[in-house]
C-alpha cells in the first residue's frame, strides 16, 4: 500500500500590509453648533452681478476662514470665491478650477477634496482654505480681481451669495481649533490669537469699510451695491414627509419646510481631576531594643 501522506504543511507566514505613507486623518465628529457665528447681527450678500469684497494687501497668508452661503441660481458660468494672482501667487478658487496654492479644504470642519463640488449650495456652510505656503497679495473675495475697477463692459465672474465673519492667520489650523470654528466658538479666545492677522466681523450693517478686529488696521472694502442683510447661518433639523430626518445649515427665510432649531450649545467636555497619588506606606516598627 503507498503511504499515507503526512500532515499538509501550513501556508508561509504573511507579513501584514504597509501602511500607507500618509494615512488621512479622521476628521472627528463635532456637534453642530446652534447659531454661528457667535453673536452675529450681520452678514453680507452679493447679487452675483457687480459685488465684491476686497481685501487690503495682506502678507503671509495661510489660512482664510468664512461662513459662506452659494446661491443655487448664480448669473454665470463661471464665478469665484476667491482671486490672487500677484506674481506667483496662485490663490484663486472658482467653479471651473482651484490655484495650486490652495492644498487643504475643510467644510464644516471636515476634510474635503480641494474642488468646487465640495461646497453645498443653497445653505449656510463654514470653510476653511488652507495654503502650503504664505500667500501675499490683495485678495477678491466673491468675484474675480478687476472686479474694484467697475468696467461695466467686463463681467468679473462674481459669486451670488452671502458670507459672514471672515478671518485670515499665518499658521496652519489644527483639528481642535476648526471645531472650536465650526461650533461658532469666537476667534478671538483661541490660545493662537497672536497668529490671527486679520478678522473681519462683518457687523458694521452699513457703509462700504469693513474693519479689522485685530487691530492690525487692514481694512477692507465693499463694493457700493453689496447689501448688508439680517440673514445668517441657522443650524436646523428638516424633516420629510416620509419622516427622514436630515441635519443641515439653511438661511432662516430660505425654506418653508418643517425647520426646528437644533441643540444647546456645545462645550467642552470638563477635564477630568487627577486621580491622588497613594498615601506612602508607614515604616515598619523599629525592633525593640536588645
Amino acid at each position: 500500500a503507498p503511504p499515507s501522506p503526512g500532515p499538509p504543511k501550513p501556508p508561509p507566514p504573511t507579513s501584514p500590509p504597509s501602511p500607507p505613507l500618509n494615512p488621512p486623518s479622521p476628521s472627528p465628529p463635532f456637534p453642530p453648533p446652534p447659531l454661528p457665528p457667535p453673536n452675529a447681527e450681520w452678514s453680507v450678500a452679493f447679487d452675483g452681478e457687480r459685488d465684491y469684497l476686497l481685501l487690503p494687501f495682506i502678507p503671509n497668508i495661510r489660512v482664510i476662514s468664512m461662513w459662506l452661503f452659494i446661491a443655487a441660481v448664480q448669473s454665470h458660468t463661471r464665478v469665484f470665491l476667491l482671486d490672487a494672482r500677484l506674481g506667483n501667487v496662485e490663490a484663486y478658487f472658482s467653479n471651473f478650477q482651484a490655484g495650486r496654492n490652495w492644498q487643504q479644504l475643510h467644510v464644516n470642519a471636515v476634510s474635503k477634496d480641494v474642488q468646487w463640488s465640495s461646497f453645498e449650495v443653497g445653505q449656510w456652510i463654514h470653510v476653511i482654505l488652507t495654503s502650503d505656503s504664505g500667500i501675499s497679495d490683495d485678495i477678491n473675495v466673491m468675484s474675480r480681481i478687476g472686479a474694484q475697477h467697475l468696467d461695466e463692459s467686463v463681467q468679473y465672474d462674481n459669486l451670488r451669495g452671502s458670507l459672514a465673519e471672515l478671518s485670515l492667520w499665518n499658521r496652519e489650523i489644527f483639528d481642535f481649533e476648526r471645531g472650536l470654528m465650526f461650533q461658532g466658538i469666537t476667534v478671538v479666545d483661541f490660545p493662537m490669537l497672536e497668529h490671527l492677522i486679520a478678522h473681519y466681523r462683518l457687523e458694521e450693517g452699513e457703509g462700504r469699510m469693513v474693519s479689522d478686529a485685530t487691530g492690525n488696521i487692514r481694512r477692507a472694502m465693499l463694493s457700493t451695491t453689496a447689501t448688508w442683510t439680517n440673514d445668517l447661518p441657522v443650524r436646523v433639523l428638516t424633516v420629510a414627509p416620509n419622516g427622514t430626518v436630515t441635519l443641515g445649515t439653511v438661511a432662516p427665510n430660505a425654506s418653508p419646510g418643517l425647520l426646528h432649531p437644533v441643540a444647546p450649545p456645545f462645550r467642552l467636555p470638563p477635564t477630568p481631576p487627577s486621580p491622588m497619588p497613594p498615601k506612602p506606606s508607614p515604616p515598619p516598627p523599629r525592633p525593640p531594643p536588645p
